[in-house]
């Protein structure tokens, strides 16, 4: 009886961030690499698969990332965009 109570409270405890975080990169594995850089002839995972791959994973896991935009600078033909995420926990 008292290993039955011990199996019930491993399995209702939670998970901790960082085995959640390891379970979201177990489910997402590697991203294709679809785009190509023509000017520097390299294959790279664009940001819409990236997201696409991680968002599900993150939702099996009760995680969330919101993405914000802090500001925008362009010069030239360079666009830099600084970002800030915030994680959140469901549990």
């Amino acid at each position: 009886m008292a290993k039955e109570k011990d199996e019930v409270k491993a399995e209702s405890k939670p998970k901790t961030l960082a085995a959640k975080l390891c379970g979201v990169m177990r489910r997402v594995g590697a991203i294709e690499k679809k785009g190509f850089n023509a000017h520097h002839r390299y294959h790279y995972a664009r940001e819409a698969d990236v997201s696409d791959a991680v968002r599900s994973a993150l939702v099996e896991e009760g995680l969330c990332l919101i993405p914000s935009m802090l500001a925008a600078s362009k010069e030239g033909s360079l666009t830099a965009i600084q970002m800030s995420y915030r994680l959140i926990d469901a549990e």
